[in-house]
């Protein structure tokens, strides 16, 4: 009987947990069949790790870019920690942005910035 009561606890807690974390980080619908281009500087420098994300101003508006963990980072050739996402360094991405339009947001494939320096990024969205 113990047994099955700690079963059920366990189970119970596990589905509390991945709700939790479905919450946490949403479920953003991307377009994908649309790839977009933005072109501008970085306004707001790296920020929440584990899950990095910097904002870049094009044409007087703010973009969140998520370039998701430092591993991922390191696998595209940048640093662990976003040292070269400088303030007011010019860049251009490309990506995939939200279906909702009133999101201002890119999820990058690939960040080319102002010395041609370009860098091939795989963002789970």
């Amino acid at each position: 009987m113990e047994l099955h009561r700690r079963s059920l606890l366990g189970l119970f807690g596990a589905a509390l947990l991945g709700r939790a974390a479905g919450a946490h980080h949403g479920y953003m619908q991307w377009d994908f069949e649309n790839p977009i281009v933005l072109e501008g500087w970085v306004s707001k420098e790296m920020d929440g790790f584990p899950h990095w994300e910097f904002w870049m101003r094009v044409d007087s508006q703010d973009w969140e870019v998520d370039v998701g963990d430092q591993f991922t980072l390191k696998k595209a050739g940048l640093s662990e920690s976003g040292n070269e996402f400088a303030m007011r360094r010019t860049l251009r991405v490309d990506g995939a942005r939200p279906v909702d339009r009133s999101i201002f947001r890119i999820l990058p494939t690939r960040i080319i910035f102002d010395d041609d320096e370009a860098y091939d990024i795989e963002v789970k969205g």
